[in-house]
C-alpha cells in the first residue's frame, strides 16, 4: 500500500492488490502493488517478498539483485489473485459490514450476523482453498 501511494503523490496511477502466496507450504494472506503505464497495462510490484533477498549470507551480490529485478514487473506462480483495489473505497457505499474491514476488497464480501459471532471463525469454517500445479 505504501508503493501505491508514492506512485500516486508523483501522477503514477497504482493500485494495491491482494490474495494468497504459497510460503512454507501454505497459502498466507498477502499484498503487492500494481502500477499502469500507458500502452502497457498494470505492472505488478513486489516490494515485501523481493526483500527476503537481504537475509541469506550465502548469496551473491548478482544474486541479491536478479532475486530483487525479477518481482519488479513480474508474478511468481505461487500465488492466488483475489483482489484488486484493496485499499481505495466502496462506490457505492457498503450497506453493512465488509467482511475484511482491514482492506477493502473489490468485489467485497458484505455480511450480517445476527449473533455476534467473529467473522473470522465464520470464514475459516465454511470456506477452504487448494492448491494445484497446472503444467
Amino acid at each position: 500500500m505504501y508503493f501505491s501511494s508514492l506512485c500516486r503523490s508523483l501522477g503514477i496511477p497504482a493500485r494495491t492488490a491482494g490474495g494468497f502466496q504459497l510460503f512454507t507450504d501454505s497459502f498466507r494472506g498477502h499484498f503487492w502493488a500494481e502500477f499502469y503505464l500507458p500502452n502497457y497495462g498494470w505492472v505488478p510490484a513486489e516490494a515485501s517478498v523481493a526483500q527476503l533477498a537481504l537475509y541469506p549470507y550465502d548469496l551473491t551480490a548478482e544474486q541479491r539483485r536478479t532475486f530483487i529485478g525479477y518481482f519488479f514487473a513480474n508474478q511468481d506462480s505461487m500465488r492466488c489473485v483475489v483482489q484488486k483495489d484493496t485499499d481505495i473505497p466502496l462506490i457505492p457505499q457498503a450497506d453493512s459490514l465488509p467482511l475484511l474491514s482491514l482492506a477493502i476488497q473489490v468485489p467485497t464480501v458484505e455480511y450480517s450476523i445476527p449473533n455476534g459471532e467473529i467473522p473470522g471463525n465464520v470464514f475459516l469454517e465454511y470456506w477452504s482453498m487448494e492448491c494445484q500445479r497446472i503444467d
